[in-house]
Protein backbone atom coordinates (compact mmCIF):
# COMPACT_ATOMS: atom_id res chain seq x y z
CA UNK A 1 0.00 0.00 0.00
CA UNK A 2 2.05 2.87 -1.28
CA UNK A 3 -0.43 4.54 -3.36
CA UNK A 4 -1.12 7.02 -0.64
CA UNK A 5 1.39 8.78 1.61
CA UNK A 6 -0.75 8.58 4.55
CA UNK A 7 -1.79 4.72 4.25
CA UNK A 8 -0.12 2.63 7.08
CA UNK A 9 2.38 0.30 5.89
CA UNK A 10 3.32 -2.88 7.01
CA UNK A 11 7.06 -4.48 7.03
CA UNK A 12 8.59 -7.62 8.58
CA UNK A 13 11.42 -7.20 10.51
CA UNK A 14 13.75 -9.02 13.47
CA UNK A 15 13.76 -7.24 16.99
CA UNK A 16 15.69 -7.87 20.51
CA UNK A 17 15.17 -6.62 23.59
CA UNK A 18 19.21 -7.69 24.04
CA UNK A 19 20.64 -4.35 22.55
CA UNK A 20 23.98 -4.34 24.81
CA UNK A 21 24.48 -8.32 24.63
CA UNK A 22 26.85 -9.82 22.54
CA UNK A 23 24.88 -12.55 21.49
CA UNK A 24 21.55 -11.50 21.13
CA UNK A 25 18.51 -13.20 20.98
CA UNK A 26 16.06 -12.13 17.47
CA UNK A 27 12.65 -12.66 17.32
CA UNK A 28 9.97 -11.90 14.26
CA UNK A 29 8.07 -8.92 14.26
CA UNK A 30 5.80 -6.92 12.39
CA UNK A 31 6.61 -2.89 12.05
CA UNK A 32 3.41 -0.60 11.37
CA UNK A 33 4.44 2.70 9.91
CA UNK A 34 1.79 5.22 10.31
CA UNK A 35 2.74 8.43 7.92
CA UNK A 36 0.07 10.42 9.00
CA UNK A 37 1.32 10.60 12.06
CA UNK A 38 5.18 10.15 11.75
CA UNK A 39 4.74 6.84 14.25
CA UNK A 40 6.51 3.79 13.91
CA UNK A 41 4.93 0.78 16.01
CA UNK A 42 6.35 -2.64 16.76
CA UNK A 43 4.04 -5.71 16.76
CA UNK A 44 5.18 -9.52 17.61
CA UNK A 45 4.76 -11.96 14.18
CA UNK A 46 3.48 -14.66 16.22
CA UNK A 47 1.79 -13.42 19.29
CA UNK A 48 0.73 -16.91 21.65
CA UNK A 49 -2.87 -17.85 21.03
CA UNK A 50 -5.68 -15.77 23.18
CA UNK A 51 -3.07 -12.77 24.11
CA UNK A 52 -3.92 -9.40 23.09
CA UNK A 53 -0.11 -8.55 21.99
CA UNK A 54 -1.00 -8.47 18.30
CA UNK A 55 -3.48 -5.42 19.42
CA UNK A 56 -0.38 -3.42 21.48
CA UNK A 57 2.53 -2.88 20.40
CA UNK A 58 6.26 -3.54 21.80
CA UNK A 59 7.19 -0.02 21.04
CA UNK A 60 6.60 2.97 19.10
CA UNK A 61 8.63 5.61 18.27
CA UNK A 62 8.29 9.01 16.48
CA UNK A 63 9.85 9.63 12.93
CA UNK A 64 10.85 12.81 11.01
CA UNK A 65 9.15 13.24 7.74
CA UNK A 66 12.88 12.31 6.36
CA UNK A 67 13.09 8.71 8.33
CA UNK A 68 9.51 8.23 7.04
CA UNK A 69 10.13 8.64 3.66
CA UNK A 70 13.46 6.87 3.71
CA UNK A 71 11.66 3.52 5.35
CA UNK A 72 8.57 3.93 2.79
CA UNK A 73 11.32 3.77 -0.28
CA UNK A 74 12.73 1.33 1.85
CA UNK A 75 16.32 3.47 1.76
CA UNK A 76 16.36 2.53 5.30
CA UNK A 77 16.57 -0.33 6.86
CA UNK A 78 17.26 0.34 11.06
CA UNK A 79 14.72 1.54 13.28
CA UNK A 80 16.03 2.13 17.13
CA UNK A 81 13.75 2.37 19.33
Amino acid sequence: NRDNNNTAVHFTCLYTHQKTQKRKRWSDGKLTLRPNNLRASLYPANPPPGSTSSHTPLDEVELTPMQCESLRNQHENEVEM
